[in-house]
């Protein structure tokens, strides 16, 4: 996704409480719906637990990558003008990308990181193959033959945001 301007926050946050509302709606659907038995409960309003346990069933249920996002919420920005990992940064909190990328003068691709990498002796690694489409319609790929594999140079940490 590309960041462009200051609306960008307010319609991110707008999307944001849209998710939440219609989350919490399916919630109070779904206790319209328990037995009589459990009325009395029911007017208390459900527990913590079984929100939070709803609105993650709710995640799964509609983002097939969900176990590949892990849980610190890590987002990374790569500067579209450049190559070869130059000017990435990681990120885990939304007004920290804000304000990095609203003090830039380039613009910014910011997409969810991947928190459980591919692993080979604590070392990330990637596969690498190229592909070249010459048409769309009636569509037409070409895959060249050989891939190779990326390794890291230094050892994978998970909670160290410098080195990703």
């Amino acid at each position: 996704m590309l960041i462009k301007g200051p609306d960008y926050y307010s319609k991110i946050m707008e999307k944001y409480n849209q998710f939440i509302n219609n989350l919490m709606g399916n919630l109070k659907e779904k206790e319209k719906d328990k037995d009589k038995d459990k009325e009395k409960e029911k007017d208390k309003g459900p527990t913590l637990l079984e929100q939070c346990e709803f609105i993650l069933q709710e995640l799964q249920r509609n983002n097939p990558q969900y176990h590949l996002n892990g849980s610190r919420n890590i987002w990374i920005l790569k500067p579209s003008l450049l190559s070869r990992g130059r000017g990435i940064k990681c990120f885990n909190n939304l007004t920290k990308i804000l304000d990095f990328v609203f003090q830039k003068k380039i613009p910014y691709v910011c997409q969810k990181y991947i928190e459980n990498p591919l692993i080979i002796k604590r070392k990330k690694f990637d596969i690498r193959q190229w592909v070249l489409v010459t048409d769309w319609s009636s569509l037409t790929v070409w895959f060249y033959e050989i891939c190779y594999v990326r390794f890291g140079a230094d050892e994978y940490d998970p909670n160290d945001l410098s080195n990703r």
